[in-house]
């Protein structure tokens, strides 16, 4: 095809770099993104003006086809440096920005939806754990309550066994007193 013929030429004849031009062209409508921006990196060092910047911006325009927003200021920022008043490349260089801003508030939001589910996870684990010591606390005032009820029936038991032997006597104590 087309890019094989270009990459014939470029081959055969390295220092023209209008070939690699015309290859990285058809890599990109082939959308192989990455060869295309190096091929339009490479043909970017001519000499020639129109090719440098007409090698430059569509370098931009492959490069933010593959989400790459400041390479792709970068080469409109080098693009316009050729041709300052060209209107597409000024709008694709304010496209990219823009591309690039929303992306820095995606990957913030993420970030900080990824904080907020660490601080989710922190916060459940805590909760978790509240709720382990409050059973154990529960569960050790349970054994103290039944502790204190046994020490409470042994004490019972002593006194009414103190009082049954007091009655019992207390009526000897009488006897002696009425033999007196």
């Amino acid at each position: 095809g087309a890019r094989d013929k270009f990459l014939e030429e470029e081959v055969d004849n390295p220092s023209d770099l209008a070939a690699t031009y015309n290859r990285a062209v058809t890599d990109y409508r082939l959308k192989n993104y990455e060869a295309a921006r190096q091929g339009f990196e490479r043909s970017a060092q001519a000499p020639n003006p129109d090719l440098k910047f007409r090698s430059l911006y569509n370098q931009g325009n492959a490069s933010g086809s593959v989400g790459d927003f400041k390479g792709a200021i970068e080469s409109y920022q080098r693009a316009l440096t050729e041709r300052p008043a060209d209107k597409s490349a000024q709008d694709n260089l304010a496209w990219a920005q823009q591309m690039l801003e929303e992306q820095k508030q995606k990957q913030e939001q993420k970030q900080s939806d990824q904080d907020n589910k660490g601080k989710s996870d922190e916060y459940q684990q805590d909760e978790q754990n509240q709720e382990q010591q409050n059973k154990e606390q529960q569960e050790q005032q349970q054994k103290d309550r039944e502790g204190q009820d046994q020490q409470d029936k042994q004490a019972q038991q002593l006194e009414g066994e103190e009082q049954g032997a007091k009655k019992q006597q207390a009526p000897q104590d009488n006897k002696q007193a009425q033999q007196s």
